[in-house]
């Protein structure tokens, strides 16, 4: 069955009346960020159908489209972003739900300066060393758990034999990461599994820990945690909708330290006091890995968010 959810509200706690700097008129702008792990019969044409749907609507960002689903970023005015949400949740392949989108806010500018959707063998890249979760696995059996379950896990993890897996980068963790979170230390997403053969799943499967995992979205746990599974290791969970969801129930950071890493422009405003500590160390992890790039920090514009742009050009 068709997915359902309601449309979006300029009266829901993320969303205000924002204005544009040339012509000073109140405008409703709106960005969603989402992701779908099925089975897409023809993502070629899919890739089609999705690049003429926005432009009908007049939606600027990007999408990956591939056999294992989708993984998007849009933006655009409210009622259109309304619109495709709708079209998403009564998709014969997606057949999405209002929860399943991210939402956040732009100021003054667009978010996105163009129209980019890709077909991609992988919506998140692993190199192919790792296969998404089976379609027909329930959230259970995936592992999720709420910003609420995962706020209590936390809360109870020094009482069990718990691990707390950070699934993105090392220069993701160093701006912000759960507290006891291990760092993964690893430049990207692809080598993210060869840490956890070498460095964890032996242990694991010693000590059979309980294992909490989250990423910035909630779509690369989704495969990390499914990988740990296939290695033996069973007592998996991760957090749905990653820190990004997390934050939007606990806006003072509960168990989250630091601010959330965000790839691209759409939360790009003002230049911030940075810690200059952070800035040196994670500076000199991206100058050790001869990766040069000229980093602007900026604050997120979130109602009641805490994320940290980080733009490499």
């Amino acid at each position: 069955m068709p997915g359902t959810g309601a449309p979006l509200s300029p009266k829901q706690g993320d969303a205000k009346r924002l204005k544009t700097s040339e012509e000073g008129e109140s405008v409703d702008y709106h960005v969603i960020l989402f992701y779908k792990y099925v089975e897409v019969p023809d993502p070629t044409a899919e890739k089609t159908a999705q690049h003429d749907k926005c432009v009908e609507l007049g939606l600027l960002g990007r999408s990956l489209v591939s056999e294992e689903g989708i993984n998007a970023t849009f933006a655009g005015s409210l009622d259109k972003i309304n619109e495709y949400v709708a079209y998403m949740c009564s998709h014969p392949v997606f057949s999405m739900t209002a929860d399943d989108f991210k939402r956040s806010m732009v100021v003054a500018t667009a978010p996105f300066s163009e129209l980019v959707i890709k077909y991609v063998k992988e919506i998140v890249s692993t190199g192919g060393a790792v296969a998404p979760p089976p379609v027909t696995m329930t959230d259970a059996e995936r592992g999720y758990l709420t910003p609420q379950q995962f706020h209590e896990a936390m809360a109870d993890k020094d009482k069990s034999n718990t691990v707390v897996l950070d699934v993105r980068a090392h220069k993701e963790f160093l701006v912000g990461h759960f507290k006891d979170a291990i760092d993964p230390q690893v430049k990207n997403f692809s080598e993210y599994y060869t840490f956890l053969d070498q460095q964890h799943i032996p242990s694991f499967k010693q000590d059979k820990p309980k294992v909490l995992m989250y990423c910035t979205g909630g779509i690369r746990c989704e495969k990390a945690s499914q990988f740990l599974r296939s290695r033996g290791v069973t007592d998996v969970y991760h957090l749905k909708g990653g820190i990004h969801k997390y934050l939007e129930q606990f806006p003072d950071g509960g168990y989250f330290k630091g601010k959330n890493f965000i790839f691209d422009k759409r939360c790009e405003r003002y230049l911030f006091a940075f810690n200059i500590v952070l800035l040196l160390k994670i500076w000199t992890f991206l100058l050790n890995r001869q990766i040069h790039f000229v980093l602007n920090f900026g604050d997120c514009i979130h109602t009641n968010f805490r994320h940290t742009l980080i733009r490499c050009w």
